[in-house]
């Protein structure tokens, strides 16, 4: 994926309903080349899923939901937004058949608390990037080690970018309690 593919994924997430015309006026490409990218990116599955999203309290529904994100394939300054848009993504076709939806719902639920691994490695990104703001400022030896463990794969970011590479590197190191790992071997056990 090339810088080209890059901006035509963020214009795609800022407005999936953006044309091909307005994409290639923007990027300064030929309509036909922005198409061609637009089909290898769905084939490469970079681009996973065009979907509707309706607001719940336009249906009346409350402010409930479920979100999935597998192979994360959102920049991190997206995750916010779409925990906090409260949109309703239907699972089961407005029909209430509770024995099949049970069983859905328990993955969909699962699949959320995976997600918090990324809410987490969001903030630590945004930690470490702070940290460098504030040179002046010694971390506790714990959260030195955390910071010394992370800048070894993530570089500080001076400029916007699509971030959601590094944050899923943290993300696995959270995973294989790398984290919890460096943490320990600066102030003892914790306790779960």
């Amino acid at each position: 994926m090339d810088e080209i593919d890059k901006k035509i994924v963020e214009l795609l997430q800022d407005n999936a309903r953006i044309s091909i015309t307005d994409i290639s006026k923007i990027i300064n490409l030929s309509r036909p080349s922005v198409s061609e990218r637009i089909t290898r990116l769905i084939e490469k599955d970079i681009l996973a899923k065009f979907t509707t999203s309706v607001p719940a309290h336009k249906i009346g529904h409350k402010v409930s939901f479920f979100l999935e994100i597998s192979n994360l394939k959102v920049p991190c300054n997206k995750i916010a937004d779409i925990l906090l848009s409260n949109e309703y993504v239907c699972t089961s076709a407005f029909q209430e058949d509770y024995v099949s939806m049970g069983y859905n719902a328990a993955l969909k639920a699962y699949d959320c608390v995976g997600l918090g691994r990324y809410v987490v490695a969001t903030e630590i990104f945004n930690a470490i990037q702070a940290q460098d703001f504030h040179e002046g400022l010694k971390p506790s030896s714990a959260a030195g080690a955390v910071y010394d463990l992370i800048r070894k794969q993530v570089p500080f970011v001076a400029e916007d970018g699509v971030t959601y590479i590094d944050v899923e590197y943290i993300a696995d190191l959270i995973k294989n309690k790398e984290i919890i790992k460096v943490v320990e071997d600066k102030i003892g056990s914790l306790a779960f």
